[in-house]
């Protein structure tokens, strides 16, 4: 079994998450609740077992949390302490 990987650019943090979201999680709306400013620092590939943990990976990074919905939207937030 190929494990998934995701490439990050240096850039802004948002249209990556959305776009990996969209691609890879059937997730048609994002409403993202942090800042619009955070910047993913280099290129860098993700890997790991499962679609989730790529995205817990990133997240992670940035104290970030992505809670999906059965509507097909999901709301990146930070995590509650």
């Amino acid at each position: 079994m190929v494990s998934p990987k995701f490439a990050l650019h240096k850039g802004p943090l948002q249209p990556q998450i959305e776009r990996l979201l969209t691609a890879e999680f059937n997730v048609d709306t994002v409403d993202w609740q942090a800042s619009p400013h955070h910047q993913w620092p280099t290129e860098f590939t993700v890997e790991a077992v499962s679609w989730r943990q790529v995205l817990g990976k990133i997240l992670s990074a940035y104290k970030l949390q992505a809670v999906f919905y059965a509507n097909r939207s999901a709301v990146i937030r930070y995590r509650e302490q």
